[in-house]
């Protein structure tokens, strides 16, 4: 996909959104929402917004209502107060559910990256309204590694297109005709939204919140995920031992943005889940 045709892709998804703001602070954060069905919440990558779900969105919206926020800091959400931690951000998400769905409302959720972390805590915290829970290329499993990115503030429009591109195959992607037009798009508009003091990606324990989880989660890597592809078989091993009624699958080719490179496998498996009860 080109950039123009990708850009009026977002732009007509981000029209045809319901929307809703939730307390963040002295602030607000910002949700999206798309389709009919029982709720799926889908929860972004550090960095990100909802456009990391923008490949899926269409998809997953023929058959649930997908509500997509916007993370503390970064697209169209202000920031978290000072000292929020992980668990309050669950907590913010959870009460934010509640004023959108209603007190009783239960709902799946899906969580990329720094988002699947996210996701663990909220089901463990939200046990009673969690009925189903995606992990893609969770975060909170080991230690972070940072990976070499370039510098994109006051470059040139080639020289930007360029570092970008090579940010995307540092982080997110792992075959290099995976970065189109789309891929540019959306993590152009991310990196031009975040905020200068967003949550931290360090601190996170999905670990410590497997074990509290009500229902059995859905783990899905790709072979070449960017931050832990030399180590995937010590994460599956440690989240076996977590969970040993996780089902794992591993999409082959795919980096980091799993949800994204492999939009049609990562569809299909969320859509066989069986419906909330």
């Amino acid at each position: 996909m080109e950039r123009d045709d990708a850009a009026k892709l977002l732009d007509r998804l981000d029209r045809e959104a319901a929307r809703w703001s939730t307390p963040c602070g002295d602030g607000v954060m910002a949700w999206r929402g798309w389709g009919e069905g029982p709720p799926l919440l889908l929860l972004h990558g550090w960095g990100g917004s909802w456009m990391h779900w923008a490949r899926n969105i269409p998809v997953l919206a023929r058959q649930h209502r997908l509500l997509v926020p916007d993370l503390p800091g970064m697209g169209d959400s202000d920031l978290a107060p000072p000292g929020t931690l992980h668990a309050d951000l669950a907590e913010m998400l959870g009460q934010g559910l509640r004023r959108i769905l209603g007190a009783d409302a239960r709902y799946a959720v899906a969580g990329f990256s720094f988002g699947g972390a996210l996701a663990g805590l909220l089901a463990a915290a939200e046990q009673e309204a969690v009925r189903r829970v995606v992990l893609a290329a969770p975060g909170g499993l080991g230690t972070f590694t940072p990976r070499p990115t370039r510098r994109l503030r006051g470059l040139p429009p080639e020289a930007r297109a360029e570092a970008l591109r090579a940010n995307i195959l540092s982080l997110m992607l792992a075959d290099p005709v995976s970065v189109d037009g789309l891929a540019m798009e959306i993590e152009d508009r991310n990196a031009s939204k975040l905020r200068a003091t967003p949550l931290p990606r360090e601190g996170l324990d999905l670990g410590a919140a497997l074990p509290r989880l009500a229902v059995a989660p859905l783990v899905v890597w790709g072979s070449h995920d960017n931050f832990c592809a030399a180590v995937l078989p010590e994460r599956m091993a440690r989240l076996r031992a977590l969970r040993p009624d996780a089902r794992i699958e591993l999409l082959e080719g795919a980096g980091h943005w799993v949800a994204h490179e492999a939009a049609p496998d990562f569809d299909a498996l969320l859509l066989k889940l069986p419906q909330i009860a």
